[in-house]
């Protein structure tokens, strides 16, 4: 059932037992996978997939191929695991923090997690200003491995 993507998602990423793994999901969510930083749908998954995994779109599934037909479209996605090592439940919880007032900027998320998270950003060339979905993957993980020293 596609409503429970994201918790099986985050259970495959946390087990890390593949190499590589098939999955189709709602097109909705492979968009969210798939996309790149600065883009609306790039947020709390893309990030989380992106970091443990390199992600390939392989096909469009519509529709029209079920009885019953369902409500959406399908994607059929490739994750091929990266070699890591990151504490998962605080990396995920770190991008809760990050993602959660997708309308604030990085600096005011932060400050759930960080006191004063100015000098931290400005340290790592990171403008205080701008929103999480601006920042690529390996910007949020620097941020991620200072905070948690």
């Amino acid at each position: 059932p596609y409503g429970i993507t994201g918790p099986i998602l985050e259970k495959i990423l946390r087990d890390g037992g593949f190499s590589r793994a098939v999955l189709m999901v709602q097109r909705e969510v492979a968009d969210r996978i798939l996309s790149k930083p600065g883009v609306r749908s790039f947020g709390y998954i893309s990030v989380l997939v992106q970091t443990f995994c390199r992600v390939e779109k392989l096909f469009d599934v519509s529709r029209s191929h079920f009885v019953p037909n369902p409500r959406v479209d399908s994607t059929v996605v490739s994750l091929e695991r990266r070699e890591i090592d990151l504490p998962f439940d605080e990396y995920r919880d770190f991008l809760s923090v990050l993602f959660s007032n997708k309308r604030k900027n990085i600096k005011n998320n932060l400050k759930r997690v960080v006191s004063d998270p100015e000098p931290l950003l400005r340290r790592l060339k990171v403008d205080p200003r701008v929103r999480a979905e601006a920042l690529g993957v390996e910007e949020i993980l620097g941020i991620f491995r200072e905070v948690i020293g």
